[in-house]
């Protein structure tokens, strides 16, 4: 259960940090302003979130600039997870299913996994260092707020 909740956590500050990126390039003054809702936007970043932190025009900045340096590495990572997802699929539906084909690609997911995982997790360091003590204290009260749902992993 625990491991889910980590899970969850990981993947909404993901789209947290993406949602403040795209908030930074349009260049608000002080305070970030309530995102325009997109179909892919999810529900756990409302704009009441994102203004209720009260972040600075400098503090978007340095998670702009984390987000623009950890990018790249993070679409790679996520495509070769889906690759390797493909791949493992294709293994177990082939017409002669050979099982040391799937163990080899289960473990090329696993790698792949892990990968997103910890580029993730660094991802989410880095804001949280960005962050007041306040705003963390905020952040973490939204977070349990918040319905644990499902969220899908952020477009690439």
């Amino acid at each position: 259960m625990k491991a889910f909740a980590v899970r969850v956590f990981v993947i909404v500050f993901a789209l947290l940090i993406i949602a403040l990126n795209a908030l930074a390039q349009r260049g608000e003054n002080n305070l970030v302003e309530p995102p325009r809702k997109e179909v892919t936007q999810p529900k756990r970043l409302s704009g009441k979130v994102l203004q209720e932190l009260g972040l600075t025009q400098e503090q978007i900045q340095k998670i702009r600039a984390v987000n623009q340096k950890m990018r790249p590495a993070l679409r790679q990572a996520v495509a070769k997870l889906r690759e390797a997802n493909r791949e493992l699929d294709e293994a177990i539906y082939a017409d002669e299913v050979n099982e040391a084909v799937v163990t080899e690609k289960l473990q090329k997911l696993q790698v792949a996994q892990a990968e997103v995982t910890r580029l993730r997790i660094q991802l989410e360091l880095e804001f949280r260092k960005i962050l007041t003590a306040e705003q963390l204290e905020k952040f973490r009260q939204f977070r349990q707020r918040g319905p644990r749902i499902k969220a899908p992993l952020p477009p690439m």
